[in-house]
Parts: C-alpha cells; structure tokens; sequence
C-alpha cells in the first residue's frame, strides 16, 4: 500500500501575485476582481485565479506597488559596455 503524502501548509500560503484579472459577472453585471496566486513551495504552473476576497491584502498592495513604473525623473540608467577588457 502507497503511503499519502503529508498535506503541507505552505500550499495554501500566497507567495506573490502575479497578474490582476477584472471581468462583470455575467448575472448580476457587477465588477469582480481576480488575482493569479503563486502558491508557497508550488511551481508557477501551479498558480490558480482567485477572488479578490480571498487573497491576502499585503500580498496585493505589493503586487501593485511593483507593477507601477517610477515616473521618468525616478527612474535610474545603467549602461553596459559590451566591449572585452582582454
């Protein structure tokens, strides 16, 4: 007999969000908010969509807050040289 492997906790943790997905619901026409989830310890093939209520609140003003570009005065340039220093 195959033994169960343990459930772990982790699997229902929100690592991150990665994308915001906002439809009307086609009965009652109201706006609804869904959110791709990176689970904890799960691959990114494994992320679900879930309602907005359900994702941990921290996790989405993070997510918002990284999306948004800094204005133009904000931003920082590199260049990179391309050249060999052998």
């Amino acid at each position: 007999m195959e033994e169960e492997e343990p459930f772990n906790p982790d699997y229902v943790e929100v690592e991150r969000v990665l994308d915001v997905a906002i439809t009307s619901d086609p009965v009652t026409g109201e706006e609804v908010t869904h959110y791709l989830v990176c689970w904890r310890s799960l691959a990114y093939e494994d992320s679900t969509w879930e309602l907005e209520q359900d994702v941990d609140v921290a996790k989405i003003k993070a997510f918002n807050h990284f999306r948004r570009l800094p204005p133009l005065r904000e931003r920082q340039v590199f260049t990179v040289s391309l050249t060999s220093n052998d």
